[in-house]
């Protein structure tokens, strides 16, 4: 009888201990089903900068963009600090940075989209404060020659992804230059505006020409760029087979600017009837970039 007992109260202990043991492994279960993201970025907005392969160290042989963010810093490990000092210091590169966003998008810690512009695949990755856009892919231009196009961006949420630009190594224009006739100068530019000449001759544009928005940044100020696509959108159109005027006035988006040496990337759009593509055009592009150099003094 006792002998019956002590097998009850041994009983009861094993219940107890099996019990404690499961409960201990539903909380590690709880805690493994929480996961923290592989890449912790931490953000600010501002006014956004261009880092170049010098600025990085030569760790990445393209650039990064900073849009609508003024400083971006990493965690690693124990330590945080600015991104870009931790590529151009070689603690992380930017294939580094890809990779765990894609692990982070694989466990719907953020989310990948994909599309396709100019015949080039683009990839973004959005967290809740901040969104990796990514462009990696082989650009043939119509001379048959190749180019590897390498591009990165972390944006604000507020600012909507840019139609990408291709400059050609030499800075006389873009890869994807359509031939459109046109030349540009800055007859006057002060702090807030800039008034701009465009003339427009001959060309392979199907329809009519229209300025839709521009990108201000600074050629000597370590690459800082002005951008929102509502503060700067445009509609000007442009004279065909002859000569427009316009200004260009960013005082009230972006205030005055310091003295120095600046640049805006205008884009520009063919408006132009479907119909009236020919059958045989392919990868016609309809939106290309105009570089406008000019100096505040």
């Amino acid at each position: 009888m006792k002998l019956h007992i002590r097998h009850k109260i041994l009983l009861v202990l094993l219940i107890c201990l099996f019990t404690v043991s499961a409960l201990c492994g539903c909380v590690s279960a709880s805690a493994a089903s929480d996961p923290v993201p592989k890449l912790q970025l931490a953000v600010t907005l501002g006014s956004g900068q261009v880092l170049t392969p010098e600025d990085l160290g030569n760790n990445y042989d393209g650039n990064i963009t900073y849009v609508g963010l003024k400083t971006v810093d990493i965690q690693l490990g124990d330590k945080n600090l600015p991104l870009a000092d931790a590529i151009k210091n070689g603690e992380i590169t930017v294939e580094g940075l890809i990779a765990w966003a894609r692990i982070d998008a694989r466990y719907d810690l953020c989310t990948e989209t994909f599309e396709s512009k100019n015949g080039l695949a683009q990839f973004y990755y959005t967290y809740p404060e901040f969104q990796l856009g990514l462009i990696y892919d082989v650009y043939e231009t119509p001379d048959g020659e190749s180019h590897l196009i390498k591009q990165f961006s972390v944006r604000a949420l507020n600012q909507d992804p840019s139609t990408p630009a291709f400059p050609k190594a030499d800075g006389t224009g873009f890869l994807d230059d359509e031939d459109w006739g046109l030349t540009f100068e800055v007859p006057e530019a002060t702090s807030t505006s800039v008034k701009v000449k465009c003339t427009q001759k001959d060309g392979q544009q199907v329809g009519t020409l229209h300025v839709q928005d521009y990108i201000l940044y600074s050629t000597t100020e370590e690459g800082k760029i002005y951008f929102d696509k509502e503060k700067t959108a445009q509609d000007i159109p442009l004279n065909m087979d002859g000569t427009t005027d316009f200004s260009i006035d960013w005082k009230d988006a972006f205030g005055e600017l310091p003295k120095g040496d600046y640049a805006i990337r205008l884009t520009l759009e063919d408006v132009y009837d479907p119909a009236d593509i020919h059958p045989l055009i392919r990868k016609y592009h309809d939106q290309q970039f105009y570089e406008v150099k000019f100096s505040v003094k």
